[in-house]
């Protein structure tokens, strides 16, 4: 399909429309190529970064033990980061990332959210609450501690947001946006929410990447490379798979309509 916020032809022009789906059927053929072409080299450079770091394996495997033998200044971070995923905004692992993808505090840096600094007991259980389920840790315990963000196939750093804030730079990315308050664009967000629906998928599995309860790792290059021509994303279970050595779980997206978009727009990454 073709990007987001490309003008639609009229419907009685029909040279413009057959114009427009012959751009359409070689953009998307083009992309669809691109990503089947990459894809593997991104495997291997999660592989990669996960066997350079067992401890992460461990995390998927004994999440509550791991967690329990991290100091308090490492559960401190980690809730930094979870505090950054709890946010409708454009958190993300190194800092916040702006609506450009840059992020303030580099690489590996836990995000600095005022949340982060609440009073109150900070336990390992409590972590495991807050990150939302064992199959988030390690990926919360990588923004969190690792000094090296995962590498995208075109060699920029994966950063670790929530699915709403993914959605929400997708949104800030789109032509008609511009012209959208701030209030108009969390209007939309929580109507797509509503509906099941989302704009964002992973370009490792093809799930999509709901809104609530998932995070995802977006390169932090966007667009802005050959290698893919739609912003990078991973998901959850892909980093978890072949960067920790997880099993995948089974999705039920397509039985609760997860997948689906509104108003027949693209997911992002498609």
């Amino acid at each position: 399909p073709l990007p987001l916020g490309w003008p639609t032809p009229p419907a009685d022009d029909k040279a413009t429309q057959a114009r427009a789906k012959a751009i359409q059927e070689l953009w998307t053929s083009t992309v669809n190529r691109l990503l089947d072409q990459v894809r593997p080299v991104q495997v291997v450079r999660l592989e990669a970064y996960g066997s350079q770091r067992p401890k992460l394996t461990e995390f998927a495997r004994e999440p509550l033990r791991k967690l329990e033998l991290l100091s308090a200044e490492e559960l401190q971070r980690c809730f930094a980061v979870v505090a950054g995923l709890s946010s409708s905004r454009c958190e993300a692992l190194g800092g916040i990332a702006d609506a450009t993808g840059t992020a303030d505090g580099g690489e590996g840096s836990a995000s600095a959210d005022p949340a982060a600094k609440e009073e109150g007991p900070k336990t390992a259980s409590g972590l495991l609450e807050a990150v939302g389920g064992p199959r988030r840790v390690p990926g919360v315990v990588a923004a969190a501690l690792e000094s090296t963000a995962p590498q995208c196939v075109c060699g920029s750093p994966l950063l670790l947001m929530s699915g709403r804030a993914r959605m929400h730079k997708v949104l800030l990315e789109m032509p008609l946006a511009m012209h959208l308050s701030q209030e108009q664009v969390d209007t939309w967000i929580q109507q797509v929410d509503q509906r099941g629906a989302t704009l964002v998928q992973c370009d490792l599995c093809h799930e999509a990447v709901r809104l609530g309860g998932a995070s995802v790792w977006m390169c932090q290059n966007g667009s802005s490379t050959i290698l893919h021509a739609t912003a990078y994303d991973v998901c959850d279970e892909c980093f978890l798979r072949y960067a920790c050595g997880g099993e995948p779980e089974p999705s039920s997206a397509a039985e609760a309509g997860a997948g689906a978009t509104p108003d027949g727009e693209t997911p992002v990454g498609a």
